[in-house]
């Protein structure tokens, strides 16, 4: 969703813009938030004592346009997520993120479901990180089932219904793993909360969730996009940014009347490998 901002001094107009940093017709980026709690723990992974009922939080984030590697089946679909896939774990001092690639499945021929497999529990996946550090042990599987209604395809859902119910969740390393059950899930839209101008200053708030990266850009005819700020970590609930037109547009004479402002869902870089 994008809304236009018609005028830099009309406030309620500044309740304008995006959403998507890729346009509907091609897909949309898919982000849950979810809580989940620590059912089994078989010896220490991650070397911790991790003690039962730990919680675990965080995200994880899917394009629903990625491509069917299985078009045959119609009702068991396979996808490679490379450049959208974004996953985070935390829990005891540790934070677990995805990475820069994973497997997703769909399987609608008896009780829908919904799989994402990362790290070495697959050869399509990469390297996950454990506390910013690849970790080429660490391996993530999980197995959401729902209703009809919640997976009415073999594609990947671009709206995520599932509810918290027994779902398989695993988090693993060499030294141990964790099997986990999902207590809570809450899809996560990416959209401007407020805009507000003092002066030459437009100060944005957005939708966020902690540690995500986001990237600000602007536009006056929303084919042209500029970046304001790149590689922005979001902050729980929501970040704001301040936009400087004086600055931005120093060399024009006046300042733009109108424009557009959106707020992208930035992909993680690839970790060094």
């Amino acid at each position: 969703m994008i809304v236009r901002l018609s005028s830099f001094v009309i406030p309620l107009l500044y309740l304008m813009l995006l959403l998507f940093a890729v346009p509907l017709v091609h897909g949309k980026r898919i982000t849950v938030a979810y809580e989940a709690e620590a059912a089994t723990v078989i010896n220490s992974p991650f070397g911790l004592a991790v003690p039962r009922l730990t919680i675990v939080s965080g995200y994880f984030t899917y394009e629903s346009s990625a491509m069917d590697l299985n078009p045959g089946d119609l009702r068991r679909g396979r996808f490679l997520l490379s450049g959208s896939w974004d996953f985070r774990a935390e829990f005891l001092g540790k934070v677990i993120t995805g990475s820069d690639r994973a497997t997703a499945s769909t399987n609608t021929s008896a009780t829908p479901t919904l799989s994402f497999e990362d790290g070495s529990t697959t050869g399509d996946s990469g390297i996950m990180l454990l506390d910013g550090i690849p970790n080429k042990e660490i391996a993530l599987n999980f197995r959401i089932s729902g209703k009809t209604e919640d997976l009415p395809t073999d594609q990947l859902p671009t709206e995520f219904g599932f509810q918290s119910a027994t779902h398989t969740f695993v988090i693993a390393d060499d030294s141990g793993r964790m099997l986990l059950q999902f207590r809570s899930f809450q899809q996560v839209d990416l959209s401007i909360k407020s805009i507000t101008r003092e002066g030459d200053i437009v100060e944005i708030e957005w939708c966020a969730l902690k540690e995500k990266r986001y990237r600000l850009e602007y536009s006056s005819n929303l084919r042209n996009w500029s970046i304001i700020q790149d590689d922005l970590a979001g902050n729980p609930m929501s970040s704001t940014l301040s936009d400087n037109l004086a600055f931005r547009f120093l060399a024009a004479d006046p300042i733009p009347l109108g424009g557009f402002y959106r707020i992208v869902d930035r992909a993680p870089a690839p970790p060094d490998r």
